[in-house]
């Protein structure tokens, strides 16, 4: 028991560190972009099209977070519903990590059946059990330290969330079963739902999949899903680069990863198949 605590330590810490240095995709670089932008909407119907559905292909972490800020135009007039600019006013706290804020603001706002309230309360009770004092960035226990643990009403959201075509919010879920946080664990639906959210193109599950086929010791699926990892989730050659130093490192000279690597390398041409000859699914899901 005390071994495997002290692993899922650290393939927790591993996790946190790939969800910080993929955040700036995920919440800090559209606030910047919307900052920078003085139109906040295309002004050609293409353009409006496209938005609206890349919005709906994922809207809870396609990259945009998806939530409408016209919605929010003019709401320092005193015209404004007052229930509009709380709205906007959670929706700007949880771009900014303000989760405690963000929580009060918009849990209200849930029983009216928000489809992107909903998404980030359930967001905010996922990490919400995964934050202590001296984790890194979202995982800081002061991130969260006014929201409850209500683990129940979070993997509702989130399921809805994924029943509603937020392939991500699976990504999300498949964390807390496998790892049975604050829920009992179920390693089968784990698997599953991080599967199914790696083929619909959430690029946050390839290291999800990663991590939980290195626990299980099954190192051709492993070298899989570390490999799409890697290449996929960094930009230009530097994941190119870290690959071979990884492969070098680990695969090239563990006995047993070694033996892996053309299981691993079957594995990814028929995954490529599947995903139209590529190896990376096209678009932003998930990062």
């Amino acid at each position: 028991m005390g071994n495997f605590g002290s692993m899922a330590c650290r393939l927790i810490k591993r996790l946190i560190w790939a969800v910080c240095w993929a955040l700036p995709l995920w919440l800090v670089l559209p606030i910047l972009d919307a900052r920078g932008d003085t139109k906040p909407f295309p002004e050609s119907a293409a353009s409006v099209e496209r938005q609206k559905t890349e919005t709906n292909a994922d809207p809870f972490c396609w990259g945009e977070w998806g939530y409408n800020r016209q919605r929010c135009t003019n709401t320092d007039s005193q015209h404004a519903p007052y229930d509009t600019r709380t709205w906007c006013q959670g929706m700007e706290a949880f771009d900014k990590e303000d989760f405690n804020r963000a929580y009060k603001l918009l849990l209200p706002f849930v029983e009216n059946e928000d489809v992107e309230a909903k998404r980030r309360i359930g967001y905010i009770l996922w990490l919400k059990p995964l934050s202590w004092p001296d984790g890194d960035g979202v995982f800081a226990a002061d991130k969260t330290k006014d929201v409850p643990h209500d683990i129940t009403l979070g993997l509702k959201l989130l399921q809805e969330s994924a029943a509603e075509g937020c392939h991500s919010a699976k990504g999300l879920l498949s964390f807390l079963y496998f790892y049975g946080t604050s829920i009992p664990r179920d390693k089968e639906k784990a698997l599953r739902l991080a599967s199914e959210a790696a083929s619909e193109g959430v690029r946050m599950a390839f290291l999800l999949l990663s991590e939980f086929h290195l626990m299980d010791k099954d190192y051709a699926r492993y070298y899989k899903w570390k490999h799409l990892d890697v290449l996929c989730n960094t930009k230009g050659n530097k994941g190119k680069e870290t690959w071979e130093v990884l492969k070098r490192i680990y695969f090239d000279v563990v006995p047993e990863y070694q033996e892996s690597i053309p299981a691993g390398e079957k594995l990814i041409e028929e995954w490529k198949k599947t995903n139209g000859g590529r190896l990376c699914p096209s678009g932003r899901i998930g990062g």
